[in-house]
């Protein structure tokens, strides 16, 4: 699912956000909740929206872990 926010910037919901990173949705959970590692925005119903500077990071982190960092 893609939305926009007020500024424009596209926004994605979890589920496409792990198929476009690879990342499983209990992961991405595990890494906003026990590392901080992305702060999605909420939509009204509490489901997650990610910008695309979300992904990123997600991308990066992913890729790091993989390759063996902690």
């Amino acid at each position: 699912m893609q939305n926009m926010d007020s500024e424009g910037e596209e926004l994605f919901s979890i589920g496409a956000v792990s198929r476009m990173t690879g990342i499983p949705v209990h992961t991405l959970r595990a890494w906003e909740r026990r590392h901080g590692a992305v702060n999605p925005r909420r939509q009204e119903g509490g489901g997650r929206l990610y910008g695309r500077d979300d992904i990123t990071r997600l991308r990066l982190i992913k890729h790091l872990t993989e390759a063996g960092h902690a």
